[in-house]
């Protein structure tokens, strides 16, 4: 793979993190977060942000592949960005995508001015490449709809007797996995040891509660899922510290 390995951000990134990747009909379209300074991450940056890159396969492919020339870049978002109503007092972050017909469902969540956590969805239709909806997305549970923050984890948590730890940015990162035409993801919040989650949708905007996850009581960052064979298989990554997965 040495051989191949082409650099998707340009000069002046010195961080890129939360990278997924689709590729259609030879495009390749990756969203990933990048920070032109030097605090990496930390929530509360000025100059990290999401971004949505689109090049082609045959040009990264090639010898003469160039950043500046072949890559088109959509900003997602960033702290101090307002999307959907909300005002950011937090980094765009956890980011993820996926792609339906003609229309990119990018994921992701920043803390707004109310102090809660909420995941929001931003639609790119790659024909007509822009952005064309924006939406706070919802959690339905119980017949119910909240909107998807880490305060309405802590009531799912609650209800089924785990412990509400749910606190800050919801890091909803997992490949979606599509099965009898609804599609499929994992995700925590990621500041205090929880559970996390699995949540369904068709259309990105509602998301309804499959279950917490009950056995990850000491679950952080990242939790990746998915489904073969009529089965979801999920992978989590426990608390800062902690050196094993389940």
């Amino acid at each position: 793979t040495l051989a191949t390995m082409k650099r998707i951000t340009k000069k002046e990134i010195v961080y890129s993190h939360m990278g997924q990747l689709v590729i259609k009909d030879r495009i390749c379209y990756s969203t990933f977060l990048q920070n032109t300074g030097s605090d990496g991450e930390d929530h509360h940056s000025v100059t990290s942000g999401v971004v949505l890159a689109i090049f082609s396969l045959d040009r990264i492919m090639s010898d003469d592949f160039d950043v500046d020339k072949d890559i088109e870049f959509y900003p997602v978002g960033k702290k101090g960005d307002t999307c959907a109503g909300y005002n950011s007092i937090s980094i765009f972050k956890d980011n993820s995508m996926c792609l339906v017909g003609n229309k990119m469902y990018v994921c992701f969540s920043f803390t707004a001015e109310d102090g809660k956590s909420h995941i929001f969805r931003k639609t790119f239709d790659i024909c007509k490449k822009e952005w064309v909806e924006e939406v706070a997305v919802e959690l339905e549970y119980k017949g119910k709809k909240y909107s998807f923050t880490d305060e309405t984890l802590n009531i799912v948590y609650t209800d089924k007797g785990l412990e509400p730890r749910a606190k800050g940015l919801i890091e909803l990162v997992s490949a979606w996995s599509e099965y009898k035409g609804e599609y499929y993801a994992t995700g925590i919040a990621i500041e205090r040891p929880n559970n996390g989650f699995i949540v369904k949708t068709t259309d990105f905007k509602t998301m309804t509660l499959v279950d917490a996850v009950p056995f990850n009581d000491m679950g952080t960052a990242e939790i990746g899922s998915y489904i073969y064979k009529g089965m979801l298989f999920v992978a989590c990554r426990q608390f800062y510290g902690i050196p094993y997965m389940y």
